[in-house]
């Protein structure tokens, strides 16, 4: 098994606005936690859109990592980098704020943005979830993975199974939303 934390609890502000990534072997009886920090693993142009985009992206010494583009500020740097490749202004910067343009549907840019963050999270999600090879599956916490409908997302899915050879492995790895308020705080204390 395998999770990806989007944008931790209100644990404090300090972790609010990470991806944290972490992995749930079962060895000698128990399940046992593998730490991580795979939402600082690099995350590349593949499309001719993020060809266009990346550019617009501000890198951190020198690459783009999978926290800049899948944490709550990550929407918010997809989000202006998006409006500067389409030489348009972005209308707010606040990650609430782009979600609720994309759901009205009054700005085609935030729309863009979140089908995008869904792709980027499947493929993420999917080079983890075959590094670990979770046949148990690939767990989603965190604010952002509650409020999305990144399951009934068709590019999520599509992203996270892209992974010739390996295509059928993860066709076969299920995807779960995990909405407890406080996974987290669970999670650390046991």
């Amino acid at each position: 098994m395998f999770g990806i934390d989007l944008a931790s609890q209100r644990i404090e502000d300090k972790v609010k606005g990470r991806l944290g990534v972490a992995g749930v072997v079962h060895a000698a009886g128990r399940w046992m936690p593998v730490p991580g920090e795979g939402g600082h693993v690099d995350l590349g142009p593949r499309s001719r859109r993020d060809q266009e985009i990346w550019p617009h992206l501000e890198p951190i010494e020198g690459r783009i990592s999978a926290e800049q583009v899948l944490s709550g500020r990550g929407l918010s740097n997809l989000y202006k980098a998006g409006c500067r490749a389409d030489g348009w202004a972005p209308l707010s910067s606040h990650p609430a704020d782009v979600t609720a343009r994309a759901a009205g549907l009054d700005d085609p840019a935030a729309e863009e943005v979140v089908r995008l963050f869904s792709t980027y999270l499947g493929r993420v999600a999917g080079e983890a979830a075959l590094t670990y090879v979770a046949r148990g599956g690939v767990f989603l916490a965190g604010e952002s993975a509650k409020k999305s409908s990144v399951l009934r997302d068709h590019d999520f899915r599509e992203a996270f199974e892209d992974k010739a050879p390996h295509s059928s492995l993860l066709r076969s790895v299920p995807v779960f939303v995990v909405t407890h308020p406080t996974v987290t705080l669970a999670g650390l204390a046991a």
